[in-house]
Protein backbone atom coordinates (compact mmCIF):
# COMPACT_ATOMS: atom_id res chain seq x y z
CA UNK A 1 0.00 0.00 0.00
CA UNK A 2 1.40 3.62 -1.12
CA UNK A 3 1.73 6.03 1.59
CA UNK A 4 -1.89 8.61 0.75
CA UNK A 5 -4.05 5.62 -1.04
CA UNK A 6 -6.97 5.80 -0.14
CA UNK A 7 -7.59 2.45 1.97
CA UNK A 8 -10.96 1.15 -0.50
CA UNK A 9 -8.80 1.56 -3.44
CA UNK A 10 -5.97 -0.56 -1.56
CA UNK A 11 -9.18 -3.35 -0.94
CA UNK A 12 -10.09 -3.20 -4.55
CA UNK A 13 -6.39 -3.70 -5.73
CA UNK A 14 -6.08 -6.86 -3.37
CA UNK A 15 -9.31 -8.43 -4.29
CA UNK A 16 -7.81 -8.08 -8.13
CA UNK A 17 -4.81 -9.73 -7.06
CA UNK A 18 -6.50 -12.60 -5.03
CA UNK A 19 -8.64 -13.21 -8.49
CA UNK A 20 -5.53 -13.36 -10.35
CA UNK A 21 -3.69 -15.82 -7.86
CA UNK A 22 -7.01 -17.44 -8.34
CA UNK A 23 -6.88 -17.85 -12.08
CA UNK A 24 -3.27 -19.17 -11.79
CA UNK A 25 -4.57 -22.10 -9.53
CA UNK A 26 -3.05 -20.20 -6.09
CA UNK A 27 -5.96 -20.55 -4.12
CA UNK A 28 -5.92 -18.32 -0.57
CA UNK A 29 -8.32 -19.26 1.88
CA UNK A 30 -9.98 -16.18 4.31
CA UNK A 31 -6.91 -16.71 6.71
CA UNK A 32 -4.19 -16.28 4.30
CA UNK A 33 -5.85 -12.99 2.68
CA UNK A 34 -6.46 -11.61 5.98
CA UNK A 35 -2.48 -12.12 6.90
CA UNK A 36 -1.65 -10.26 3.67
CA UNK A 37 -4.22 -7.92 3.75
CA UNK A 38 -2.89 -6.69 7.25
CA UNK A 39 0.82 -7.42 6.19
CA UNK A 40 0.48 -4.85 2.59
CA UNK A 41 -0.98 -1.54 5.05
CA UNK A 42 0.88 0.96 5.83
CA UNK A 43 2.16 2.54 9.44
CA UNK A 44 -0.73 4.35 10.16
CA UNK A 45 -2.92 1.45 10.42
CA UNK A 46 -0.14 -0.38 13.03
CA UNK A 47 -1.82 -0.15 15.89
CA UNK A 48 -5.41 -1.85 14.44
CA UNK A 49 -3.64 -4.16 12.03
CA UNK A 50 -1.58 -5.60 15.63
CA UNK A 51 -5.32 -6.01 17.93
CA UNK A 52 -7.02 -7.51 14.71
CA UNK A 53 -3.96 -10.26 14.13
CA UNK A 54 -4.04 -11.23 18.05
CA UNK A 55 -8.38 -11.35 17.41
CA UNK A 56 -9.51 -14.67 17.77
CA UNK A 57 -12.25 -15.45 15.23
CA UNK A 58 -11.75 -12.56 12.81
CA UNK A 59 -13.30 -12.75 9.13
CA UNK A 60 -11.83 -10.47 6.42
CA UNK A 61 -15.07 -8.75 6.50
CA UNK A 62 -14.73 -8.20 9.94
CA UNK A 63 -11.52 -6.84 9.11
CA UNK A 64 -12.07 -4.49 5.78
CA UNK A 65 -15.03 -3.11 7.81
CA UNK A 66 -12.64 -2.11 10.55
CA UNK A 67 -9.98 -0.63 9.02
CA UNK A 68 -12.04 1.53 6.92
CA UNK A 69 -12.99 3.42 10.30
CA UNK A 70 -9.36 4.58 10.54
CA UNK A 71 -9.57 6.42 7.40
CA UNK A 72 -13.14 8.00 8.77
CA UNK A 73 -11.37 8.80 11.91
CA UNK A 74 -8.71 10.89 10.43
CA UNK A 75 -10.89 12.44 7.92
CA UNK A 76 -12.79 14.03 10.98
CA UNK A 77 -9.43 14.68 12.81
CA UNK A 78 -8.55 16.96 9.71
CA UNK A 79 -11.72 18.52 9.52
CA UNK A 80 -11.73 19.60 13.35
CA UNK A 81 -8.27 20.64 13.34
CA UNK A 82 -8.79 22.71 10.23
CA UNK A 83 -11.78 24.44 11.81
CA UNK A 84 -9.77 25.09 14.91
CA UNK A 85 -6.49 26.85 12.65
CA UNK A 86 -9.31 28.69 11.02
CA UNK A 87 -10.92 30.22 14.42
CA UNK A 88 -7.71 30.82 16.17
CA UNK A 89 -6.53 32.82 12.82
CA UNK A 90 -9.47 34.80 13.26
CA UNK A 91 -9.43 35.23 16.64
CA UNK A 92 -6.02 36.73 16.82
CA UNK A 93 -6.82 39.33 13.86
CA UNK A 94 -9.28 41.24 16.53
CA UNK A 95 -8.74 41.02 20.38
CA UNK A 96 -12.07 41.81 22.03
CA UNK A 97 -11.74 44.03 24.89
CA UNK A 98 -14.85 43.77 26.72
CA UNK A 99 -16.16 41.56 29.75
CA UNK A 100 -17.22 38.05 29.83
CA UNK A 101 -21.20 37.92 30.85
CA UNK A 102 -20.93 34.13 31.70
CA UNK A 103 -17.76 34.11 34.02
CA UNK A 104 -17.13 38.36 34.27
CA UNK A 105 -13.70 38.03 32.95
CA UNK A 106 -12.62 40.59 30.45
CA UNK A 107 -11.05 39.67 26.90
CA UNK A 108 -13.16 37.81 25.63
CA UNK A 109 -17.46 37.30 24.87
CA UNK A 110 -19.61 34.43 26.20
CA UNK A 111 -19.71 32.79 23.00
CA UNK A 112 -15.74 32.47 23.40
CA UNK A 113 -15.65 31.28 26.78
CA UNK A 114 -13.95 27.86 28.08
CA UNK A 115 -14.97 28.18 31.36
CA UNK A 116 -19.34 27.70 29.74
CA UNK A 117 -17.86 25.58 26.90
CA UNK A 118 -16.30 23.19 29.14
CA UNK A 119 -20.00 23.05 31.10
CA UNK A 120 -21.38 22.54 27.92
CA UNK A 121 -19.25 20.01 26.71
CA UNK A 122 -19.30 17.95 29.41
CA UNK A 123 -23.36 17.83 28.96
CA UNK A 124 -23.23 16.88 25.27
CA UNK A 125 -20.69 14.35 25.77
CA UNK A 126 -23.29 12.40 28.16
CA UNK A 127 -25.97 13.46 25.80
CA UNK A 128 -24.07 11.74 22.72
CA UNK A 129 -23.08 9.21 24.50
CA UNK A 130 -26.22 8.29 25.73
CA UNK A 131 -27.91 7.93 22.26
CA UNK A 132 -25.09 5.81 20.94
CA UNK A 133 -25.48 2.03 20.52
CA UNK A 134 -22.51 -0.47 20.69
CA UNK A 135 -21.32 -3.97 19.62
CA UNK A 136 -21.58 -5.01 23.25
CA UNK A 137 -24.75 -7.17 24.31
CA UNK A 138 -25.18 -9.72 27.12
CA UNK A 139 -24.31 -12.46 25.56
CA UNK A 140 -20.77 -11.14 25.02
CA UNK A 141 -18.32 -12.56 27.92
CA UNK A 142 -16.70 -10.29 30.17
CA UNK A 143 -13.29 -11.52 28.94
CA UNK A 144 -13.62 -11.03 25.49
CA UNK A 145 -12.52 -7.99 23.66
CA UNK A 146 -13.88 -7.28 20.47
CA UNK A 147 -12.95 -4.18 17.88
CA UNK A 148 -15.83 -1.82 17.29
CA UNK A 149 -15.47 0.50 14.05
CA UNK A 150 -19.01 2.11 15.36
CA UNK A 151 -17.68 2.43 18.92
CA UNK A 152 -17.03 6.19 19.74
CA UNK A 153 -15.06 5.12 22.90
CA UNK A 154 -13.31 2.06 24.54
CA UNK A 155 -14.96 0.46 27.20
CA UNK A 156 -15.08 -2.26 29.85
CA UNK A 157 -16.20 -4.15 32.91
CA UNK A 158 -12.94 -5.62 33.73
CA UNK A 159 -11.86 -3.08 37.03
CA UNK A 160 -8.15 -4.68 37.13
CA UNK A 161 -7.14 -3.83 33.40
CA UNK A 162 -6.81 -0.70 34.65
CA UNK A 163 -3.44 0.74 35.22
CA UNK A 164 -4.78 4.21 36.67
CA UNK A 165 -8.71 5.25 36.68
CA UNK A 166 -10.33 8.39 37.46
CA UNK A 167 -14.12 8.66 38.21
CA UNK A 168 -15.44 10.58 36.48
CA UNK A 169 -18.18 13.74 37.84
CA UNK A 170 -21.27 12.82 36.42
CA UNK A 171 -21.47 9.27 35.01
CA UNK A 172 -21.88 8.93 31.00
CA UNK A 173 -24.97 7.23 29.98
CA UNK A 174 -24.39 4.01 27.60
CA UNK A 175 -27.19 2.50 24.94
CA UNK A 176 -25.74 -0.91 24.11
CA UNK A 177 -27.19 -2.67 20.87
CA UNK A 178 -30.00 -4.77 23.01
CA UNK A 179 -31.55 -1.17 23.56
CA UNK A 180 -30.04 -1.55 27.37
CA UNK A 181 -29.16 1.99 28.97
CA UNK A 182 -25.80 1.88 31.41
CA UNK A 183 -23.57 4.14 32.95
CA UNK A 184 -20.14 4.66 32.87
CA UNK A 185 -18.56 5.67 35.87
CA UNK A 186 -15.02 6.07 35.52
CA UNK A 187 -12.03 6.63 32.79
CA UNK A 188 -8.82 5.74 32.77
CA UNK A 189 -6.08 3.64 31.09
CA UNK A 190 -5.82 -0.13 30.10
CA UNK A 191 -3.35 -2.29 29.07
CA UNK A 192 -3.83 -5.67 27.06
CA UNK A 193 -1.39 -8.42 26.57
CA UNK A 194 -2.23 -9.98 23.34
CA UNK A 195 -1.91 -13.21 22.57
CA UNK A 196 1.61 -12.46 20.77
CA UNK A 197 3.19 -11.11 23.95
CA UNK A 198 2.48 -7.73 22.45
CA UNK A 199 1.41 -5.15 25.02
CA UNK A 200 -1.39 -2.32 23.57
CA UNK A 201 -1.94 0.19 25.86
CA UNK A 202 -5.13 2.07 25.62
CA UNK A 203 -5.99 5.53 26.70
CA UNK A 204 -9.55 7.18 28.02
CA UNK A 205 -11.24 3.52 28.57
CA UNK A 206 -14.88 3.98 29.69
CA UNK A 207 -15.51 1.74 32.83
CA UNK A 208 -18.93 0.09 32.87
CA UNK A 209 -19.41 -2.42 35.76
CA UNK A 210 -22.77 -3.32 33.75
CA UNK A 211 -21.30 -4.10 30.46
CA UNK A 212 -21.05 -7.51 29.10
CA UNK A 213 -17.80 -7.93 26.91
CA UNK A 214 -14.99 -5.33 26.01
CA UNK A 215 -14.80 -2.98 22.93
CA UNK A 216 -12.17 -1.70 21.61
CA UNK A 217 -12.92 1.31 19.26
CA UNK A 218 -11.56 2.06 16.00
CA UNK A 219 -11.27 5.51 15.70
CA UNK A 220 -9.77 6.06 19.24
CA UNK A 221 -6.82 3.82 17.85
CA UNK A 222 -6.53 5.85 15.08
CA UNK A 223 -5.99 8.82 17.50
CA UNK A 224 -2.85 10.02 17.94
CA UNK A 225 -1.18 9.69 21.14
CA UNK A 226 -4.09 7.93 22.36
CA UNK A 227 -2.84 4.47 22.51
CA UNK A 228 0.33 2.43 21.91
CA UNK A 229 2.04 -0.73 21.13
CA UNK A 230 4.83 -2.50 22.34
Amino acid sequence: MEPGTKFAVHVGRFKELVLQLQTIGENLDEIRQLVFLLGSLTDEYRMISTVLENSPNVTLAYAIQALSGVEASDKSSSAQERAFATKKREYGKRRFNGKCFYCKKTGHKESECRKKKAVEGREEVAQEASDFAFTATSAMEKTEWLVDSGASSHMTSVRDKFVSMKELKTPVGITIADGTKIDAIAKGTVALRLMDGTTVTLSDVLYIPEVEGSLISVSKLAEKDRSSVK
